[in-house]
């Protein structure tokens, strides 16, 4: 049983679909009733026999309900041999009512509509995905043995808390609101995704020192001021961003970046831009996804030509 596959995609006709079965599509939808979670539903989504925790009988620990309409899953708090969960393409709005699994360790609650993240303590969960909710900030989680949480597709403005997490490895953040990254700099992280937020500088991430991957393309970043020196990233993508001088790159140069992407960038858009990025950071062996050839290395051993001087404007005569 996959937890993490790819769960509630309805496929969508040809560009031969006709109008009539769109119009059916659309009555369907609105004639779903949301419903809580029956036992019944249970039993039939249940599986996955195993040794329970005291070792003393067996248990089924997996239960899978994606795509039912449900609003509450209360009736799970009787199960608490339960150790996956799969309640993604829902319409749950509260998880609170999990506390009743102590053993839970995989928690796949993607494509719902909760707007808060409301978990009882959690001591043995390991995987929580919550992305494409309507979470709105993320303000600590007591779940002591988390290593992979995934908030993408959210409306988040807002995360704090997350130190505590210190088994955390893997945070995805993509596609979400965030101006800042205060609170995100933990130096746990083995993998970071920021993309395609609204992040307009690098403030907050000074505590990275695991990361060796980090995408922040798709935000409004102008300046790399402050970049954690992190002496394990070797692949940073800025794709998509508002860096405009080559001279931003110098804040990068103690790191042993080999992979760099600052296209769509105005920087990008600077003459002889290859070279004079080069020039300031000669380890990189990756630009904008394409390798550096030796006759680039050659120019950029060469002296950057300094800019003309421009001519002090001539003094208007004494009438």
């Amino acid at each position: 049983w996959d937890v993490w596959g790819t769960f509630g995609v309805q496929p969508r006709g040809d560009d031969e679909h006709s109008m009539a079965d769109e119009e059916n599509e659309e009555e369907q939808e609105e004639s779903i009733v949301p419903h809580a979670l029956t036992k019944e539903e249970v039993e039939k989504g249940l599986s996955g026999v195993a040794k329970t925790v005291d070792g003393t009988s067996y248990a089924l620990t997996r239960f899978a309900a994606s795509g039912l309409a449900l609003n509450s899953i209360s009736v799970l708090k009787t199960f608490k041999h339960i150790r996956y969960i799969d309640v993604s393409n829902n319409f749950i709005v509260d998880l609170s009512m999990l506390e009743g699994l102590p053993y839970l360790l995989s928690l796949n609650a993607r494509k719902n509509n909760m707007m808060s993240l409301k978990l009882p303590k959690l001591e043995f969960l390991q995987v929580l995905n919550v992305s494409e909710n309507k979470l709105k900030a993320i303000d600590g989680l007591e779940a002591p043995m988390l290593r992979y949480l995934y908030l993408t597709g959210n409306h988040i403005a807002t995360v704090a808390g997350l130190d505590a997490l210190e088994q955390l490895e893997k945070l995805e953040l993509e596609k979400n609101k965030l101006k800042s990254a205060e609170g995100l700099g933990l130096p746990q992280l083995k993998t970071l995704t920021l993309a395609n937020n609204a992040l307009e500088s690098v403030a907050g991430l000074d505590g990275l020192s695991g990361v060796p991957t980090l995408d922040l393309s798709g935000n409004v970043i102008t300046t790399l001021e402050g970049f954690p020196q992190s002496p394990c990233l070797a692949t940073l993508s800025l794709k998509g961003n508002k860096i405009d001088k080559p001279d931003q790159v110098e804040n990068l140069k103690e790191i042993p970046l080999k992979n760099l992407d600052l296209s769509e960038n105005p920087v990008a858009e600077v003459e002889n831009y290859r070279i004079k990025i080069i020039r300031r950071l000669p380890a990189l062996e990756i630009l904008d996804e394409e390798e550096i050839t030796e006759e680039e290395r050659e120019l950029a051993k060469e002296p950057e030509e300094e800019p003309p001087e421009e001519e002090p404007a001539e003094e208007e005569a004494d009438e």
